[in-house]
């Protein structure tokens, strides 16, 4: 898109939201009047992401899905990939959920194939992502609430949570 103009609201190469800008950018959200105020010239997507030394933009998750645990970041779609790459995970998401100590902690909803042990999972994720990111719980679903697009609908999937314990207090 020659005439768009694109920004990370962070310092170069660490994550933050993404600003578009230009003659085909929307000059705003529907009914969002508050939101709009806020965004002058540059439009808000509610996408993290960072650019990289060469240029080229990573889009990392949607603000609204960063879990936010023990003051670490954790990106959902970077714990789900882990776990798809699992040959006994058919779908995954991962939502942050409430807890006390953390302020939130990552809890997987899972739909497994035949023969999955949810109890191996961890040691799976543990081998492939910073200890802070593996969730602390693991949760088997017969399926997952998708969009059009084929990704879980973490909204739907934090509400069939709500309500369990979630927290384990070893990190």
């Amino acid at each position: 898109l020659l005439t768009t103009q694109l920004r990370v609201d962070a310092n170069p190469g660490e994550p933050g939201e993404i600003l578009v800008a230009g003659p085909t950018i929307s000059p705003g959200y529907w009914n969002r009047d508050e939101r709009n105020r806020d965004a002058a010239d540059w439009f808000h997507t509610g996408d993290i992401g960072r650019v990289d030394e060469s240029g080229y933009l990573f889009v990392l998750d949607r603000r609204d899905d960063l879990i936010v645990s023990g003051g670490e970041n954790v990106y959902p779609a970077e714990v789900e990939a882990a776990l798809l790459a699992h040959p006994g995970v058919e779908a995954a998401a991962v939502v942050g959920m409430p807890d006390p100590a953390w302020g939130q902690v990552g809890v997987a909803a899972v739909v497994g194939r035949e023969g999955l042990v949810l109890g191996e999972l961890e040691g799976w994720l543990r081998g492939r992502l910073a200890g802070y990111k593996v969730p602390r719980r693991y949760v088997a679903m017969e399926s997952l609430p998708m969009t059009a697009s084929g990704k879980g609908r973490r909204g739907e999937i934090r509400e069939r949570l709500a309500g369990e314990t979630v927290c384990r207090d070893e990190r």
